[in-house]
């Protein structure tokens, strides 16, 4: 009789962890692809593919980068988890995944700007919390809320092949 092959929780974290990264790596090329197509007509396309080294707020965006790899990783490690130890649905999981890592990501991102210049404007009719913190969010999970959805249906997909092929790799 065979002993019970299971997956163990660090081989579904350290799956999950590397999956949620490739789709983060992905996600941000799907975003600057975006941001490329709608501002290619007015400055071409290779300006606008580097449409990031303009703007005046390039700390936020390396911040924002940072951030979305770093929680990527911690969520794409329970994500790991829920589907490949609890047996949760890889197609809920890894778009709830994304979304929230989208927008916690936007969200800490967006004081780095609160911080920088939105405490200038305290107390005055602008509402720096409104401009700094959630309009930021609202325009990120705007344009990235679908994007996202389908990375999050891939990386949901990987995470469970993976998971099969290594289960398969321990049956040998």
């Amino acid at each position: 009789m065979k002993p019970s092959l299971h997956i163990t929780p660090n081989q579904a974290k350290k799956i999950g962890s590397r999956q949620a990264l490739i789709s983060v790596l992905l996600g941000l090329l799907v975003a600057n692809l975006i941001i490329t197509v709608l501002v290619a007509p007015y400055e071409g396309y290779l300006k606008a593919f580097f449409w990031f080294a303009d703007v005046g707020y390039l700390v936020n965006i390396l911040v924002g980068v940072v951030l979305i790899l770093f929680l990527g990783h911690l969520f794409g490690q329970q994500a790991g988890k829920l589907i490949l130890i609890k047996n949760w649905n890889p197609f809920l999981v890894g778009p709830i995944t994304g979304l929230v890592t989208l927008f916690a990501s936007v969200f800490l991102a967006s004081w780095v700007g609160f911080f920088q210049e939105g405490l200038d404007y305290m107390g005055s009719y602008w509402t720096p919390l409104f401009n700094y913190i959630v309009k930021p969010v609202y325009w990120v999970m705007c344009f990235g809320g679908l994007p996202v959805l389908c990375v999050g249906l891939w990386f949901g997909y990987r995470i469970w092949k993976k998971g099969k092929a290594l289960l398969t790799k321990l049956e040998e």
